[in-house]
């Protein structure tokens, strides 16, 4: 069903008790009611030397350099966020900029009743300098970045946990770790605060002793939150 969310541009809920139900579909009617977009498609093109790897707790699709990513139907003020990783070996000259990707939204604007679409490039500046590199990094970036990386790691342990290795669901969890305490060293690990806490307790669905009944609920809430980690907004609840 998450599946069918991504490459359908809908949303996602867990429901743990039928009486949910009434509040998912309130949710839902509301959000009908302020759509602004629809047939949200993200491109990034990309220019040799760079190539594409994964974009993270989201559906692609790929045609030479084109990378193509489905997005949710929009409301009024929904934010959703996205992160793709790429690796770059281009030959550039140091403090040289290299163009990353152009950018082109496209989208059904419901409120004008036609097509529209937005471009933007990204570059970055290339250094063998480390210490500059990390001075330079985007802490608002930075954090979403970690999120999407914890949301593979969320979901590779509800997997493991149901695939009955609770050993290796509790290292994918302490990958979780590592990555909220990168966020330190630039002045940041307060904003992944609450993600400690939840990864941390995230640990009880990962012990041996667990009960099945126990265990399904931590991979449904593991999916959950891998998701909204990964960027998804309105569109997971």
């Amino acid at each position: 069903m998450t599946r069918l969310a991504a490459l359908g541009g809908g949303s996602y809920a867990y429901l743990k008790e039928t009486s949910q139900l009434a509040n998912i579909f309130e949710m839902d009617l509301k959000q009908a009611g302020t759509v602004v977009a629809r047939d949200v498609k993200l491109k990034f093109t990309l220019p040799a030397g760079v190539r594409f790897d994964e974009v993270l707790g989201r559906e692609s699709s790929v045609s030479g350099n084109v990378v193509t990513v489905s997005m949710p139907d929009f409301s009024a003020g929904q934010v959703e966020r996205m992160v793709m990783r790429v690796t770059a070996s281009a030959n550039v000259a140091e403090n040289q900029s290299m163009e990353i990707a152009a950018v082109r939204l496209d989208y059904q604007d419901l409120l004008a009743n036609h097509p529209a679409d937005a471009d933007q490039r990204l570059s970055a500046l290339v250094t063998h300098d480390s210490h500059l590199a990390q001075s330079k990094r985007d802490k608002d970036v930075a954090v979403a970045a970690v999120r999407a990386q914890a949301a593979v790691n969320y979901r590779k342990a509800a997997d493991l946990i149901a695939a009955d290795k609770p050993a290796e669901a509790q290292k994918a969890l302490h990958g979780n770790e590592i990555l909220f305490d990168d966020l330190t060293t630039i002045g940041v690990g307060d904003a992944v605060k609450e993600e400690r806490e939840q990864n941390k307790n995230y640990y009880q669905y990962a012990q041996p002793s667990a009960a099945p009944a126990t265990r399904m609920d931590g991979t449904k809430a593991m999916k959950q939150q891998s998701l909204r980690s990964s960027g998804w907004g309105l569109s997971a609840y």
